[in-house]
């Protein structure tokens, strides 16, 4: 008999302790997720325009890639390289685009499909503004490329890229360098 109210006795006091274990209530984690909810609803139209300044950077960088990745070709595979631009200015269905072309044995053009140099549509939002080129002159729609020999020249290429706030950078290629130069907002330059 004593037996059983020991382990009567046991049971009680895990009963006890288990009500009187520390922990949160329903009420107060609702409490909690309100609060993080208004934090950030207040927060995120200040960080709203840091998306779109991103996404025109990171295009900025993949056009520099792909013009650095094009001029080493040209040189070391002794073949003339155009990387070409497609801009629809007026057309808003379609995306602007870039993709890189080489010459090929009987003077034919041939779409390079490597990795780096295949078609690639700009971003959501992001536009060619323009593109000038020394041959081309200034194109705003319509196709242009730019021309990569190889001896190492390249054409004399200016391009504004834009995004829906009219945001621009420009990217000037350096024809004997290879070297772009961005700057912030419009630079115009004369060939």
């Amino acid at each position: 008999m004593e037996r059983a109210d020991t382990q009567i006795s046991i049971a009680g006091k895990l009963n006890k302790i288990n009500l009187n274990k520390n922990g949160y209530t329903l009420i107060e984690l609702a409490i909690v997720v309100l609060l993080i909810g208004l934090i950030v609803s207040i927060a995120f139209p200040r960080f709203g325009g840091i998306l779109p300044q991103r996404r025109l950077e990171k295009t900025v960088n993949m056009l520099i890639g792909t013009i650095k990745q094009v001029h080493n070709r040209a040189a070391t595979s002794k073949k003339i390289y155009r990387l070409n631009y497609k801009l629809n200015y007026h057309i808003n269905l379609k995306e602007d685009e870039f993709w890189v072309t080489y010459l090929g044995e009987g003077n034919e053009e041939i779409e390079d499909t490597s990795i780096l140099s295949r078609k690639k549509k700009l971003p959501d939002g992001i536009t060619f503004k323009d593109i000038t080129t020394q041959y081309n002159g200034k194109i705003i729609e319509g196709a242009t490329s730019t021309l990569f020999l190889p001896t190492g020249l390249i054409e004399n290429t200016t391009i504004h890229l834009r995004d829906r706030d009219e945001k621009i950078f420009t990217l000037i290629i350096k024809p004997l360098t290879g070297r772009v130069v961005v700057e912030e907002g419009y630079v115009e330059v004369e060939y």
